[in-house]
């Protein structure tokens, strides 16, 4: 599911194009780009450590992980699905899931459904390497992570340029 790309609009978007594992599940871009090109808002969050709990989307408007994995797909500058009908249906059609849906939830009468994309795609994000960047090695009491000169910008950050009012850094 996080790799294919029929799953977007144009057939041409998955979640590891903006969630790239070479980059830390993140795009390295300054504005992700979405189905049929569209431009979005802000920059692919890194997924690593997805576990901890906090607040997701960078205005943190879902508390879990399972209540937000699925809003990407109905954004119209991510992958650009109208609604969570239209992902089962492209599941569906597009094939080759029935199988794994139906092992993976033996019990369901209709294994293929938007509560169990969710759950699948929440095991995966979950289950991601949860590397620690020089930053939050250094907020964890390594002095020896980041240069004098980021350290300066972490000061500046946090302090006077009033960055982490909204860009919050937790450790």
């Amino acid at each position: 599911l996080f790799f294919d790309q029929r799953l977007s609009a144009d057939a041409k978007v998955s979640c590891a194009t903006c969630h790239q594992p070479a980059r830390e599940f993140s795009d390295g871009a300054p504005v992700s780009k979405g189905s049929h090109g569209k431009i979005g808002t802000r920059n692919a969050p890194g997924l690593t450590a997805r576990e901890t709990g906090d607040p997701l989307f960078w205005d943190g408007r879902r508390a879990t992980l399972e209540s937000q994995v699925l809003d990407p797909f109905f954004n119209p500058a991510e992958h650009g699905l109208r609604g969570a009908d239209d992902l089962v249906r492209k599941i569906h059609d597009v094939g080759g899931y029935q199988q794994p849906f139906a092992s993976a939830f033996p019990d369901s009468a209709r294994p293929i459904t938007a509560e169990n994309i969710a759950a699948a795609l929440t095991v995966f994000v979950s289950s991601l390497p949860t590397n620690k960047s020089r930053v939050e090695r250094y907020l964890a009491g390594d002095q020896h992570a980041l240069t004098d000169l980021e350290k300066e910008g972490m000061t500046l950050f946090r302090g006077r340029a009033q960055c982490a009012q909204c860009h919050l850094v937790t450790n």
